[in-house]
C-alpha cells in the first residue's frame, strides 16, 4: 500500500474548524473573564467610594456637637432648652420613597432632598484632630490668643477644632441609561457636597471686623446686618442661631428649597463652587458623583425602628393641638420637615428668646408631643445609594452613629 504524503482537504477542513471553535471557545472565556474583572472592579471602586463617603460622615458625627460633653441621646438634653452652643439639623424635602424590599425582606427607601447641617467639635492634641481653613495674610483671626490657633504654622491659614459642616444633595445633569430599553427613562444622578467652615472658639476680642466676605469661604461667618462693611466670624456659641448659620438668610429658617430644579442648592447650603465661579476651589466640596440616593432617617426614644421626619411618630413632636386646631409648631418651615437642636440666644440681631412658644417664626420645628415628652434622637441612619455608568451597576451602603 502506497503511504499518503499529505493531508486530504477534508481532514484539513475539519482541522481548520477545530482551531476556529477553539479559539471561538478561548475568545468567549477571556472576554468573559474581562467583563468579570472590569464588574469586580467596578464594585470594588463603588465600594471605596462609599467606604471613603462613610468614614468622613462617621468621623464628622460620631464628634461632639454641643457644649461639654452634652449629647442628643441624653435623658436630660432639654433640662435647660435649647443647647449654649453648637447644633444639629436635619432636613427632609419629602418623605423617603418605599421602593420595596430586598431578598431579606428589608425595606428599601430612597431620597434625593434630604441634608445633614451641624456642628463638630474634634478632641485631641495632634495636628489632624484641628480643621484648617485658608484666610487673607492679615486676617484679624490670625492675631487670636496662643491657646487657639495651635498648629497655626502658616501666615494665610487658620485652625480651629470647631467646625459647621453640611451634607446636601444636588442634582447633576446625568441620568443613568439601559441600552437594553432605549425608550426608557433614566433615573436622575446628584451629586453629594461636604460643606465645611471654621468656627472661631471666642471671637469676642476681633468681632465686628473691617473684613471681605469672600476672603472667608472656609471661616462660619456673616455680614453685620447693620453694617455689611463688617463681619462677625461666629463661635459654637452664635451657630445656635439658625439666621447667623451658612446661608441662613437666604431660605429662611427651614433652609429647604422649594424645587429640585432650581438654580439654587437643595436646602440653600452654598457650595464653594457657587462662591466663587470658576475660581480655584471651584468643586472642591464634591464628596461623591453618580449618587441616586442620600436618604437620612433617625431612632427616637421608645422607638424600634429607625424613621423619616414624617412618620406619625414623629409628628407628634412637630404639630400643635390648640384649640381644636393643629398647626405646625415653626410657621416659617414651609415645605418638608426639619428637626433643629436650634437657639434660645437673644442678641443685637436676632432673638429666639421665644424658641418655647408655638407658632412663631422663633419658635422650634420639633420638640415636646402632647404628653409635653421632649424629643430624644438616639441614633441617625445615612442609605447611600451610587450608579457606576460603565456596568451600569448599583452599590449601596448604610452608615448608623448614635447620637
Amino acid at each position: 500500500m502506497q503511504r499518503r504524503k499529505a493531508f486530504t482537504i477534508v481532514e484539513l477542513l475539519v482541522s481548520m474548524a477545530l482551531i476556529i471553535f477553539i479559539m471561538y471557545i478561548l475568545a468567549e472565556a477571556f472576554s468573559a473573564g474581562t467583563r468579570s474583572f472590569r464588574t469586580l472592579k467596578a464594585i470594588g471602586d463603588m465600594n471605596e467610594k462609599l467606604r471613603t463617603t462613610s468614614t468622613v460622615l462617621r468621623r464628622a458625627l460620631q464628634a461632639d456637637h454641643f457644649e461639654g460633653k452634652k449629647r442628643l441621646s441624653d435623658p436630660d438634653f432639654w433640662k435647660d432648652g435649647p443647647p449654649q452652643e453648637g447644633f444639629l439639623r436635619i432636613s427632609q424635602g419629602s418623605d423617603s420613597t418605599l421602593e420595596g424590599t430586598d431578598l431579606d425582606g428589608n425595606s428599601s427607601y430612597k431620597a434625593v432632598d434630604h441634608g445633614l447641617h451641624f456642628t463638630a467639635k474634634l478632641r485631641g492634641n495632634n495636628r489632624g484632630d484641628f480643621l484648617r481653613g485658608t484666610v487673607p495674610s492679615g486676617s484679624p483671626l490670625l492675631t487670636l490668643p496662643n491657646a487657639l490657633t495651635r498648629f497655626q504654622d502658616e501666615t494665610t491659614t487658620y485652625t480651629s477644632q470647631w467646625g459647621e459642616f453640611a451634607f446636601f444633595l444636588k442634582k447633576s445633569d446625568d441620568v443613568t441609561d439601559d441600552p437594553d430599553q432605549p425608550t426608557a427613562t433614566g433615573q436622575d444622578l446628584y451629586t453629594l457636597y461636604m460643606r465645611q467652615r471654621l468656627a472661631v472658639p471666642n471671637g469676642d476680642s476681633i468681632n465686628p471686623s473691617t473684613a471681605s466676605y469672600s476672603d472667608y469661604h472656609e471661616i462660619s461667618c456673616h455680614l453685620e446686618p447693620s453694617d455689611a462693611t463688617k463681619l462677625h466670624f461666629n463661635s459654637p456659641a452664635d451657630l445656635t442661631m439658625p439666621k447667623r448659620r451658612m446661608n441662613g438668610d437666604n431660605i429662611g429658617k427651614g433652609m429647604v428649597a422649594t424645587s429640585l430644579a432650581s438654580a439654587t442648592p437643595v436646602y440653600g447650603y452654598p457650595r464653594l463652587v457657587d462662591e466663587q465661579g470658576t475660581g480655584t476651589d471651584a468643586g472642591g466640596d464634591v464628596l461623591l458623583t453618580n449618587v441616586l440616593s442620600f436618604e437620612v432617617r433617625v431612632l427616637l426614644s421608645g422607638g424600634t425602628d429607625f424613621v423619616s421626619l414624617y412618620d406619625t411618630t414623629a409628628l407628634q413632636y412637630a404639630q400643635v393641638t390648640s384649640g381644636g386646631k393643629t398647626t405646625e409648631r415653626n410657621t416659617d418651615i414651609t415645605v418638608g420637615r426639619v428637626f433643629d437642636t436650634w437657639s434660645s440666644r437673644k442678641d443685637a440681631d436676632f432673638d429666639y428668646s421665644t424658641w418655647e412658644t408655638a407658632g412663631g417664626p422663633a419658635s422650634i420645628p420639633m420638640y415636646r408631643n402632647s404628653s409635653l415628652q421632649a424629643i430624644r434622637i438616639l441614633a441617625i441612619q445615612i442609605t447611600i445609594r451610587i450608579w457606576d455608568p460603565n456596568t451600569r451597576q448599583t452599590r449601596q451602603t448604610s452608615v448608623v452613629v448614635d447620637l
